[in-house]
C-alpha cells in the first residue's frame, strides 16, 4: 500500500516507522521499570536488604533522552510522526498546575519535613507523573511491535512465578510480610496491570482464563484487597465480553468468580504449616478474608480517620491545598493521605482537583463510549487501555491517592484515543480533506 494518507487510515513511510520503533522502545523502557523492575527489585531492597537502585534516576535518563530524541527528529525532518494535539492541551494545564503547585510550596514542605521524605514523594509525583503522561504520548506504536508484547508476556510469568514461589513455596514468607516493609500496594498495583497488559493481549478464551486464575492467586498473596477485587471485577467483565454468547459469558463469569472467591476463603481460613502463610497471619481475621465476611476491619477504620482528617485540611485550604500537610501534620510520617482521589483537593487545590477528576473521568467515559460503538475489532492497544484506564478510575474512587502515577498514563493517553478510533488516523495527524485526497489521487501521490 502507498504511504501517506488514504481515506480510511494512514500509511507511515520507512522513516517513521523508524522513529516508532525508537519511540516504542522508550513507553517499553518506562512501563518495565514500573511494572517490573522496581516492584520486584525494591523488595528484595526493603526485605532482604538489597543494594539500593535509584528508579528514579534511571526513570529521569529514559525520559530525558526520549525528550533528546524526539528535538532531534523533529530538526531531521520537515512532517511530525506526531504532534501535540488540541485535546491535550487541558491535560497539559493539569500538569504543569501540579508541577508549579509543588514548586511554590517546597520552601514551606521543607521547613518541616527531611529532604530524604520530601524527595520520595517528588519521585513518586512530579518524576511518576510526568513519565506516564509521556508514556501515554506513544504508547499506541508500542503495541504494533510483537517482541514488546510477547516481552510483556514473558514478564508477567516470570512477575508471577517469583510471587507464586515466595507465597506458597520455601520463600521465607516473602510477600506475606511485605505489607510491614511500605511495599506491598506497590508491588500488587503494579502486578495487578501487568496482568491486565497481558490478559488483554493473549490469545484463547482457556488461556485467558488460566492468567485470570493465576493473577487471581498471585494477588491473594500479595495482600491488596483493592488490586484484588479491581482485577477480579474487571477481568471477569473483560472475559464475558469477548464471548458472543451470552449464557456462556455470563456462566463463565459466575464460574471463575466463584473459583476466585474458593482459593481465597481456602487460603485464607485453612491451615498451610510448613509454608510462608500460616494460619495465624493468613486466618479469617485476616484482612483479604475479614471484609467479604462482613467483620470489623481496622485498616478501613484508620482510612476513615484519615478522610477525615483530610476533609478538616480542604475546608481550610480550598483553593491551593497544602502539599504534603498530611506528613507535615504527622510530623514525618507517610502514608497518612486521603486514600480517594480527594486527595488531589488536600494536595493541590480545588482548581487542579477539577482539572484532573474532570479530564480523567470525562475522556474515561468518553472513550469507552466511543470504544462500544465502535464496529469490528479493535486493536490490541484499545483493550488494553480500557482495562487499564477502569483499574486507576475505580482505584481512585475507592483506595488510591495523589501518590499513585498511574492514572497519568489515561490522563494523556484517553483524549488522544478517543480522537484515534474516530478518525482512524494516528495521534495529532489531521484528516485531509476528501477533495485533497481526490487531488492526490489524480496526480499519482
Amino acid at each position: 500500500m502507498r504511504e501517506g494518507y488514504t481515506e480510511k487510515r494512514y500509511v507511515p513511510n520507512a522513516k517513521e516507522m523508524s522513529e516508532r520503533r525508537v519511540y516504542s522502545g522508550f513507553f517499553f523502557a518506562i512501563f518495565g521499570l514500573y511494572l517490573f523492575v522496581r516492584p520486584l527489585y525494591k523488595h528484595r531492597e526493603y526485605v532482604y536488604n538489597w543494594d539500593r537502585l535509584n528508579i528514579t534516576m534511571l526513570v529521569v535518563l529514559v525520559v530525558g533522552s526520549l525528550l533528546l530524541v524526539y528535538l532531534a527528529f523533529n530538526a531531521s525532518r520537515h512532517s511530525r510522526v506526531w504532534r501535540i494535539d488540541r485535546k491535550l492541551v487541558l491535560p497539559l494545564v493539569t500538569l504543569v498546575s501540579v508541577i508549579a503547585i509543588q514548586i511554590i510550596q517546597t520552601p514551606h514542605v521543607l521547613s518541616y519535613v527531611a529532604l530524604d521524605i520530601y524527595l520520595i514523594v517528588i519521585s513518586s509525583t512530579i518524576v511518576g507523573y510526568g513519565a506516564f503522561f509521556i508514556a501515554g504520548l506513544i504508547a499506541v506504536y508500542a503495541f504494533d511491535f510483537r517482541w514488546i508484547v510477547d516481552s510483556f508476556k514473558l514478564m508477567w510469568f516470570v512477575f508471577t512465578g517469583v510471587v507464586l514461589l515466595n507465597a506458597f513455596g520455601d520463600g521465607g514468607g516473602a510477600f506475606r510480610i511485605s505489607s510491614k516493609y511500605g511495599v506491598y500496594l506497590m508491588m500488587a498495583d503494579s502486578y495487578a496491570i501487568l496482568s491486565l497488559l497481558a490478559l488483554s493481549q493473549i490469545k484463547g478464551r482457556v488461556v485467558k482464563s488460566s492468567v485470570f486464575v493465576a493473577a487471581s492467586i498471585a494477588l491473594i498473596a500479595l495482600m491488596s484487597r483493592t488490586s484484588l477485587y479491581l482485577f477480579v471485577v474487571i477481568g471477569l467483565v473483560y472475559l464475558a465480553a469477548t464471548v458472543k454468547n451470552k449464557k456462556i459469558a455470563v456462566a463463565m463469569a459466575i464460574g471463575l468468580g466463584s473459583l476466585v472467591i474458593l482459593l481465597n476463603s481456602i487460603l485464607g481460613s485453612g491451615e498451610r504449616s510448613g509454608t510462608s502463610i500460616d494460619i495465624e497471619e493468613y486466618g479469617v481475621e485476616h484482612r483479604m478474608v475479614r471484609v467479604l465476611l462482613g467483620e470489623e476491619d481496622v485498616s478501613i477504620k484508620r482510612r476513615e480517620e484519615m478522610l477525615n482528617d483530610g476533609l478538616e485540611s480542604i475546608r481550610g485550604n480550598w483553593l491551593f491545598g497544602e502539599f504534603m500537610g498530611e506528613i507535615i501534620g504527622s510530623r514525618g510520617q507517610r502514608g497518612m493521605y486521603i486514600h480517594n482521589i480527594l486527595s488531589y483537593w488536600r494536595q493541590y487545590g480545588i482548581v487542579v482537583f477539577f482539572l484532573f477528576s474532570g479530564s480523567l473521568l470525562y475522556y474515561y467515559v468518553k472513550f469507552l463510549m466511543v470504544l462500544a460503538n465502535k464496529k469490528g475489532s479493535v486493536g490490541g492497544y484499545y483493550t488494553f487501555l480500557a482495562l487499564y484506564s477502569s483499574y486507576c478510575v475505580l482505584a481512585l474512587l475507592f483506595s488510591r491517592s495523589y501518590m499513585e502515577a498511574f492514572p497519568w498514563f489515561c490522563i494523556s493517553a484517553l483524549p488522544l484515543a478517543v480522537g484515534s478510533l474516530k478518525t482512524g488516523q494516528p495521534f495529532g495527524v489531521k484528516l485531509r480533506s476528501s477533495r485533497t485526497l481526490k487531488r492526490r489521487r489524480a496526480l499519482g501521490a
